[in-house]
């Protein structure tokens, strides 16, 4: 018998041929909006984890070259 909880299942999402995985849980420091995979963005210019929650859109995190 196993008394582990399962583990919470990761959201992931494909972005310009990147697969995105993010633990369930993670709210924006902003709004409190659950962060999905789906809200990052990769550009020529870096990687960007940006809030999509409704009057938010605040930047979590900023991936650039220097």
């Amino acid at each position: 018998m196993n008394n582990n909880p399962p583990k919470p299942k990761m959201t992931y999402a494909v972005v310009d041929h990147h697969v995105v995985r993010l633990a369930p849980g993670v709210q924006c420091p902003h709004c409190g909006r659950e962060a999905q995979a789906r809200d990052f963005e990769v550009r020529a210019e870096g990687t960007f984890w940006i809030c999509q929650g409704a009057g938010c859109h605040g930047d979590i995190l900023t991936v650039t070259s220097s």
